[in-house]
């Protein structure tokens, strides 16, 4: 009974496929026939050129959106081509299309969300890091262009994230992720980017702790997705395969009577009589001559090294990371 059913339902489904199909060409059919009939209408053109998108056709898409660029450059039509370079692998005209259309449109977020997912991959294409490091900044800040217009852009925030963590910064890659967990608390992505970006900032035990999170809200939501990503860091963190690792001691390896630096010795500055006024015709004693205080001296402006701050500091972060653990999130 059951795989009747199942039949039944493949038998909809194929069905409603081939209409959606037939349907498509019978209305790609008329816009063919419309715009030759009407070759100056933009607007049938552009239809037309979404026709072929929506068939799989990039090629003849690209080539009506180019006929429509040439006699009228409006934004949608730039964004419209770029989407088919793309979809045809030419990524570098498709970032140049989207960059036209922020050029017109300072504010428009989907081209901006577009050009910053462009530039991510472009820059796994490359193989010189600091060409790729390059391209991830550039992304970053059309992510930040996005998250100033719209601060509650989950998306713009997740990649934000994700930029911060391919650039290094991983304490600003951690603060990205904690944001949007704040408001999507099962957000496995999050959480699995969350727990890789511990593990570099060496904190595995906060990292085995997410990890362990994704596993109870796959069980919970009967997914597996994540599961064995999540179960093998696990294991590694309690093999000691990851592992805590110490910090260098940053005291100088030279003990204090070698650190010590011996006065560069000086002859005596000869005293003028421009030094010592003589007062003995007033009933005066003379006065000796003022210390000269050195001026300028290299280094004297710059202050000393809050190293108790620092501690303080990282001590606050982690302090918000077990308060994530433990729901409070208005607290982290």
């Amino acid at each position: 009974m059951k795989r009747r059913r199942g039949l039944a339902r493949l038998f909809l489904v194929v069905c409603a496929c081939l209409l959606v199909v037939s349907s498509l060409q019978a209305n790609l059919g008329n816009l063919e026939r419309m715009v030759r009939k009407n070759p100056n209408d933009v607007r049938l053109q552009f239809l037309l050129g979404k026709a072929y998108s929506q068939q799989g056709n990039h090629l003849k898409a690209k080539k009506v959106f180019q006929e429509v660029l040439q006699r009228r450059k409006a934004p949608v039509v730039f964004l419209h081509l770029g989407l088919e370079l793309a979809a045809m692998g030419n990524i570098t005209g498709a970032i140049l299309q989207w960059t036209s259309v922020i050029e017109q449109k300072p504010n428009n977020m989907t081209a901006m969300r577009l050009l910053a997912r462009a530039l991510h991959k472009q820059a796994l294409q490359l193989s010189n890091e600091r060409d790729q490091a390059d391209l991830f900044e550039q992304s970053l800040g059309w992510w930040k262009r996005i998250l100033h217009l719209d601060p509650g852009n989950l998306r713009a925030r997740y990649f934000a994230g994700i930029e911060c963590y391919k650039l290094k910064k991983y304490d600003q890659a951690a603060k990205h992720f904690l944001i949007l967990l704040r408001v999507k608390k099962t957000n496995r992505k999050c959480l699995k980017a969350l727990a890789k970006t511990l593990v570099k900032m060496n904190r595995p035990k906060k990292a085995r702790r997410v990890a362990v999170r994704i596993l109870k809200l796959e069980r919970r939501m009967g997914r597996t997705a994540y599961t064995s990503w999540s179960k093998n860091l696990v294991k590694l963190i309690d093999s000691g395969a990851i592992k805590k690792k110490e910090v260098r001691d940053r005291t100088s390896p030279l003990s204090r009577d070698e650190e010590k630096v011996d006065p560069i010795e000086r002859p005596p500055r000869p005293i003028t009589p421009g030094h010592i006024r003589d007062f003995t015709e007033k009933g005066q004693k003379p006065r000796p001559p003022k210390p000269v205080v050195p001026q300028n001296l290299p280094g004297a402006d710059i202050p000393p090294k809050d190293e108790k701050g620092n501690i303080e500091a990282e001590n606050l972060f982690l302090d918000g990371l077990d308060f994530m653990d433990q729901g409070k999130y208005e607290k982290a």
